[in-house]
């Protein structure tokens, strides 16, 4: 994977699939590298990533580090992924009067539904297993 990525450093599909497969192999350090590539050049490749949300690294962040028995930090990366879910859940509030001032009630009706199964997201499921 990291041969496809040397070809094309400009592919974000194939630098994501790069940095999943080296946090799975347990090179953490590499796989922020390879992460930073794509992130701004001011800020760390894992605080730029933790600010946007992104998920899937830090539920593979903390799979790895587990793998390497530091639990303190898969426990960190786990709180973050919660952390989220809990932004997710604040920022339906202002989601309610938007909706209904504007009258999109089909986005409404979804942002409601999801709000009874958001603790069941497989992202949310997976971090509370570590």
């Amino acid at each position: 994977m990291d041969e496809a990525q040397l070809l094309d450093t400009a592919d974000r599909f194939v630098n994501c699939k790069c940095t999943k497969y080296f946090l799975r192999a347990n090179q953490i350090n590499t796989a922020l590298e390879v992460a930073g590539k794509f992130t701004r050049e001011n800020a760390s490749p894992a605080e730029y990533l933790r600010e946007m949300q992104c998920q899937w690294f830090e539920l593979e962040i903390a799979q790895a580090y587990r793998r390497l028995k530091k639990y303190g930090e898969a426990l960190k990366k786990c709180h973050e992924i919660d952390r989220h879910f809990q932004e997710f859940i604040e920022d339906q509030f202002d989601f309610h009067s938007y909706c209904l001032r504007k009258m999109v009630l089909c986005a409404y009706v979804d942002m409601l539904n999801l709000e009874d199964h958001i603790k069941n997201h497989r992202f949310f499921r997976q971090a509370a297993e570590i």
